[in-house]
């Protein structure tokens, strides 16, 4: 199977309660055939209750999604016109909307189709929104399906020689819509088999993503996502005692202090870790870090650097020395070393900082 869509989702870390999704596939196993055919489907529960197109549901207790049909513009299941490299595409325009009673309406080439109707989900908005390829991989040869996502060829070729979605846009609470904004996370499970590139132009392609097939690797599901993900951080503050992640300065999300029946850390540890399950009756040569050793100069090893803590007044400082304890659990594989301010003096800018390395299995040090 090989399709490419765009999902309209409800989904937080502990809640997945919608999944709208509309696109064109090739399937076999179920049409009988390699042809691109039309097709929608929705969950739920994170796709253990679904319904694919109107007809064809979960044998799941309660499954009472549904879809509703207004026109019949372009069937489910009916087979689409291919496109031809360096000639005519084929494009089908797939909105997917609220209207004004909360109803999730279904739109192809400006004609409405039906709607998925309010009463299937718990949600009564979206908090993501993705579009992309997806591929599946059972590995019945014992290798890597060849299976191509788009018309095989690479991403990073012209258009008119790959696949794409174009114009990508999206509708505020008002039903104004809008260009997909700036915060765009490109996600690749496979970027040695599949790739992607996102793009932005002035003409009819607005913002646009191509994707493509590359070549075989190992594996068990493969896709390529383009999404879009918004979340209001606006009551939730450092000084509610959330715990905050960011990277590179940009607030990702955040773990609600109710996870937790403590208020406070007591502890906190920087490093690194391999799993190691002796497969082979002996240590993984897994590596961690370069594979260097932790004393070897930097350039060479990887480290984590500028190391610091936040008091309970929100003050940033350095860990005081004599509180920092080195823990290696298995020290003739991997080890660590630490590295203060007057140790780091031709490195200032790296602070307080560890170096992490190892090259894991040897015959006589690391059986």
């Amino acid at each position: 199977m090989s399709l490419s869509q765009i999902w309209v989702l409800s989904r937080t870390a502990d809640d997945f309660s919608m999944s709208l999704e509309a696109g064109w596939m090739v399937n076999p196993s179920v049409y009988g055939d390699r042809r691109t055919r039309f097709f929608i489907f929705t969950t739920n529960d994170g796709y253990t209750t679904w319904l694919y197109n109107d007809n064809h549901r979960s044998q799941t207790p309660n499954n009472h999604l549904q879809f509703r049909i207004m026109d019949n513009y372009l069937p489910f299941g009916i087979q689409l016109d291919s496109s031809t490299i360096n000639g005519d595409s084929t494009e089908l325009e797939i909105v997917i909307k609220q209207d004004e009673d909360q109803d999730w309406g279904l739109w192809v080439d400006d004609n409405q189709i039906g709607y998925w109707p309010k009463s299937n989900y718990r949600a009564r908005s979206a908090n993501t929104i993705e579009w992309g390829g997806e591929i599946v991989n059972k590995r019945t040869r014992g290798r890597h399906t060849s299976t191509q996502m788009g018309n095989g060829h690479l991403s990073s070729e012209p258009l008119g020689r790959v696949a794409y979605i174009r114009n990508m846009a999206l509708y505020d609470l008002d039903l104004d819509r809008y260009d997909a904004p700036g915060e765009i996370n490109v996600v690749a499970t496979k970027p040695n088999c599949y790739d992607l590139r996102y793009s932005h132009s002035d003409d009819e392609y607005g913002e646009y993503v191509i994707i493509s097939w590359v070549k075989y690797l190992m594996g068990n599901r493969s896709y390529v996502i383009l999404i879009f993900h918004q979340v209001d951080y606006d009551d939730h503050q450092n000084d509610e005692e959330d715990w905050e992640i960011l990277v590179d300065e940009t607030l990702i999300g955040y773990w609600p202090k109710s996870n937790y029946e403590v208020n406070s850390a007591n502890e906190v540890a920087w490093g690194g870790e391999i799993v190691n399950r002796r497969t082979r009756g002996r240590h993984t040569s897994t590596q961690m870090g370069s594979g260097h050793f932790s004393t070897d100069d930097l350039g060479t090893v990887a480290y984590i650097r500028k190391m610091a803590l936040y008091d309970l007044g929100m003050d940033l400082y350095y860990p005081p020395e004599e509180d920092i304890d080195i823990s290696k659990n298995n020290g003739n594989c991997y080890d660590a070393t630490y590295w203060d301010l007057r140790q780091a003096d031709d490195h200032d800018d790296f602070g307080h900082y560890i170096t992490m390395e190892g090259p894991g299995y040897h015959p006589r040090n690391c059986p």
